[in-house]
């Protein structure tokens, strides 16, 4: 039997999910604690759009810790302190559940099955427990950093908006 599921579930018009996700709403973003998660939600193969907007309240200019600012799926974690969010908190700022047996309105069918994954491995546990984490440092190289590189197939130099010329070297643009 085919699975039909919709690609959009919305966010709630009211933000005040957050209190129920036990997640404050602030006056401004704190980027003590500063970094991102990138969500996929798929059902039977259909990607699900997570929305922009989960957990900002434009209207009281308040924002969540734990919030997306557009529809790619990257989830923004920016807090005062290093505090070990949950993925069942953004579904709860989202207004969908997630337990072991559903994710938004969706539950499995006999001979489904709930698969979660993280970083490209298998989730057994809750899905709603899994913590955002930090991504470990990068070491610091004691040389300077090259400079970022935009590969082209071909170009000798190109004038941008500004008429600043900018120079391709072995078909990349340095900047």
């Amino acid at each position: 039997m085919a699975v039909t599921a919709s690609t959009r579930w919305d966010a709630p018009a009211d933000a005040a999910a957050a209190a129920q996700a036990g997640l404050p709403m602030l006056g401004q973003e704190m980027l003590a604690v500063h970094y991102h998660a990138h969500l996929d939600v798929r059902i039977a193969g259909t990607p699900i759009l997570v929305p922009a907007g989960l957990g900002i309240d434009v209207a009281r200019q308040q924002i969540s810790p734990l919030h997306t600012h557009d529809a790619t799926g990257v989830v923004h974690i920016e807090s005062q302190a290093d505090i070990p969010y949950a993925l069942g908190q953004l579904f709860i700022e989202w207004g969908q559940p997630l337990t072991a047996g559903q994710v938004g309105p969706h539950r499995p069918a006999p001979g489904e099955v709930l698969r979660v994954f993280r970083n490209g491995h298998p989730v057994t546990s809750d899905p709603a427990a899994l913590r955002f984490a930090q991504p470990p440092p990068t070491p610091r190289s004691p040389r300077p950093t090259p400079s970022p590189r935009v590969c082209r197939r071909s170009a000798v130099s190109h004038q941008d908006k500004t008429s600043q010329a900018k120079q391709y070297r072995d078909g990349c643009l340095t900047v």
